[in-house]
């Protein structure tokens, strides 16, 4: 959201900066307001955001996904295919973990 708010691309941030220490991805849905984008914590998961949520994935060693959300929840079979579909992104880029 802060590349959008500045006038910037995310995909092309995220290509810039070191993801190798990433071990948690915090995913909260948006409201734009004024042209501005807000983490509200309030509202839905937008399609960009799947989408860069799986850019990071791809190029960071991250151990966890964790879904923002402090109220104003949908109905359950939402919110479920929500963290599905997180699931799935993590499933696919993160690595078998190792044995200790």
């Amino acid at each position: 959201m802060n590349a959008r708010n500045f006038g910037g691309d995310p995909f092309a941030f995220l290509d810039r900066i070191d993801l190798s220490r990433v071990v948690q991805l915090h995913i909260v849905g948006f409201e734009e307001r004024g042209g501005r984008l807000y983490d509200t914590h309030q509202v839905d998961i937008q399609e960009p955001l799947f989408d860069l949520a799986e850019a990071v994935l791809e190029r960071s060693p991250a151990r966890a996904v964790i879904l923002e959300r402090d109220g104003h929840y949908p109905a359950r079979e939402a919110l479920h295919a929500q963290l599905e579909r997180l699931r799935g992104l993590f499933q696919r880029h993160s690595a078998p973990a190792s044995a200790p």
